[in-house]
């Protein structure tokens, strides 16, 4: 099993270089918030969940192609592309973690990244941040009530409209363990 660890890189603070001959050059430090999970497993989970269409249909709110990445009416992709593209919305959950957890990473085993990473894929940020008791139920404290962030999930417009795959995340966000 390959980990990975994903980072936002934010300038904290600046440290001054000087070399002989030279004008100073100021280097911003770089604070990194880390969490690890396995990104071979996400991007399989996420081809699965999705699923492959070669030609862009309407889902719910926007043009979809590939492997459940945002398209435009009209549009076919190829697998190579759709699967460049994959990688490319799975580095966006990444950041969007890291936003919506930032200083919260350590409470989360790779199961539960992974998890809420293939809920902000699906729904993006905005309306993973409407998730208020869900969020309190983690950044409220020192050690979450899974049982209770998994409860919270189950009452939500997301899980019922989702199906056996929020039935899956939130097992596996209750659970820490991969379903």
């Amino acid at each position: 099993m390959v980990l990975f660890c994903f980072f936002i890189v934010a300038p904290t603070v600046t440290t001054t270089i000087t070399k002989p001959n030279t004008k100073k050059d100021i280097i911003p430090k770089r604070k990194l918030n880390v969490a690890i999970y396995d990104k071979t497993r996400i991007k399989e989970q996420l081809k699965e969940d999705e699923g492959f269409r070669h030609r862009a249909y309407w889902d719910r709110k926007q043009w979809t192609v590939g492997f459940g990445t945002k398209g435009a009416k009209g549009e076919v992709i190829t697998r190579e592309k759709a699967a460049e593209r994959l990688d490319k919305h799975i580095e966006i959950a990444e950041r969007n973690f890291d936003v919506l957890f930032k200083g919260h990473e350590e409470k989360f085993n790779e199961v539960r990244t992974e998890a809420f990473m293939n809920m902000l894929f699906n729904m993006g940020l905005g309306t993973m941040m409407k998730f208020k008791n869900t969020l309190g139920c983690i950044k409220g404290t020192k050690n979450p009530d899974w049982k209770q962030v998994a409860a919270n999930l189950k009452q939500s417009l997301w899980y019922r409209q989702v199906g056996d795959r929020a039935e899956r995340i939130v097992k596996e966000i209750e659970t820490g363990e991969k379903v």
